[in-house]
């Protein structure tokens, strides 16, 4: 019975764990005033309105296959 219940917890356990976030990249990336880059816009108009921006671009990571 102790075995029994060792494994159901065990199981539980496993079942519990979050599983592993996937990185995303995004289709734009906004050019910052102070140098910086920040790829975190799915569209264009979105970067074009990013507080402290300088221009926006495709980000040459992304890719649309995914």
């Amino acid at each position: 019975m102790r075995l029994l219940i060792a494994i159901l917890a065990m199981f539980g356990a496993l079942v519990l764990v979050p599983a592993a976030a996937e990185a995303r990249e995004y289709r734009w990336c906004a050019f910052m005033k102070k140098g910086a880059r920040i790829c975190a816009y799915d569209k264009f108009s979105k970067c074009m309105n990013a507080p402290g921006r300088a221009t926006c671009s495709r980000n040459p990571r992304f890719s649309s296959a995914r």
